[in-house]
């Protein structure tokens, strides 16, 4: 999603979804992620942080290192 000059990724952790219930999802740690773009900057928004970026060939890739719920990583 684009909004205001940044790029937001929003990510779901669907582990504790099964039908109609819904249970605690299961934590996923070092999630490796590759976006099209050359991004300088990357931060956590619910869990506030910085993440390290390298971009190559007009990709960005970072990891994620924990998602619980959910998830919002703004780009820049």
């Amino acid at each position: 999603m684009r909004q205001n000059g940044v790029t937001l990724l929003h990510l779901v952790n669907l582990s504790g979804h099964s039908q109609t219930g819904y249970y605690p999802p299961i934590p996923m740690n070092d999630i490796h992620l590759e976006v099209a773009g050359a991004f300088r900057r990357a931060r956590t928004v619910r869990t506030p942080g910085s993440l390290a970026v390298k971009t190559d060939q007009g990709y960005t890739s970072i990891t994620l290192p924990r998602l619980s719920d959910y998830e919002i990583v703004v780009l820049q």
